[in-house]
């Protein structure tokens, strides 16, 4: 079973995990996206396609934030939009989940403030095997790293139960 959780946030990531909740791959959005085109689809596609197996995804729905500019928000949403059509042109599962979903499947608590829900989810992202949380250059832990190992490990859970319900 490999699950993969996206933040798909202009500072979001994908990771993906196995049944044993081990780190499979990983990636910083910006690694591989510098603006949302067809380039970036393509890229997107190719790297999806490099996964030996692709059970399900949790992909993060899109949440605006009050005083975000328009403009970012029609960014966040073409990223979004893309992202969601190459996942859907492999014919991958995907699941679109609230912050709150995920949090509450692998047991964080859902955090009154932004600041206190990025350190939580930082924390326990840390016991997850084989997470760079801080890859190549970066000197502070990655927050949309520790996202998206949450959402994969909440899409694990989720492909878990399914099996238990067959």
């Amino acid at each position: 079973m490999i699950a993969i959780g996206i933040d798909p946030g202009r500072d979001g990531a994908i990771v993906c995990i196995d049944e044993e909740c081990r780190v499979v791959a990983q990636m910083r959005m910006s690694t591989l996206v510098a603006e949302w085109n067809t380039v970036a689809a393509t890229s997107l596609r190719v790297w999806f396609l490099g996964l030996a197996r692709r059970d399900l995804v949790w992909l993060e729905s899109l949440q605006r934030r009050p005083g975000e500019a328009t403009k970012a928000a029609q960014t966040q949403g073409i990223g979004w939009g893309l992202m969601l059509g190459v996942l859907g042109g492999l014919a991958v599962d995907v699941q679109v989940v609230r912050p709150q979903v995920w949090r509450r499947a692998i047991g964080l608590p859902l955090s009154s403030s932004r600041e206190e829900a990025k350190s939580g989810s930082i924390e326990w992202a840390r016991g997850v095997r084989g997470l760079d949380l801080s890859p190549g250059r970066c000197t502070t832990p990655h927050n949309g790293l520790a996202d998206a190992a949450g959402l994969a490990a909440g899409a694990l859970t989720e492909l878990v139960r399914r099996r238990r319900s067959t």
